[in-house]
């Protein structure tokens, strides 16, 4: 199995853009639990055809206020 080298947390915090895996880590979820928000409409993305290829800082930001306030 190869192993995935993540950045640390902290670079994370400065990102203003997040890859799925880099944000599913940075959170402690999947990528199939943001993709899952996205195809909901709860979590706005950049998306390629079908492919979800980054999540905007400013985007999952709003998603996190959302979730919080329900």
């Amino acid at each position: 199995m190869v192993k995935v080298s993540y950045k640390r947390a902290e670079q994370l915090l400065h990102q203003s853009e997040f890859q799925p895996r880099e944000l599913a880590h940075l959170l402690g979820t999947t990528q199939q639990f943001l993709f899952n928000e996205v195809w909901r409409g709860n979590l706005e993305a950049v998306k390629f055809g079908n492919d979800i290829v980054k999540f905007e800082r400013s985007a999952i930001l709003e998603w996190l206020r959302r979730r919080e306030q329900q």
